[in-house]
C-alpha cells in the first residue's frame, strides 16, 4: 500500500475491509522505521477513507 497521510486533498484513500479484523494497524511510509501505531477507526477518521473489498482471500 501507500502511506495514507499527507496526501493532496483530491487523492481518495481506500481502506480494504480486511483491515477491520484488527484493532490496531501500523501504516508506514516505505520502511518499518516510519510505521505509526493507530486504531483502525482513527485511520478511517484521519484519512476520510472509503471502505472497499479489494483483497482476495485464499
Amino acid at each position: 500500500g501507500v502511506c495514507p497521510f499527507a496526501l493532496p486533498d483530491e487523492v481518495q484513500v481506500y481502506l480494504d475491509i480486511s483491515l477491520q479484523r484488527f484493532e490496531r494497524v501500523f501504516p508506514a511510509a516505505g520502511t518499518a522505521a516510519s510505521a505509526v501505531d493507530i486504531t483502525v477507526k482513527a485511520l478511517e477518521n484521519i484519512t476520510d477513507g472509503i471502505w472497499v473489498d479489494v483483497a482476495k482471500e485464499e
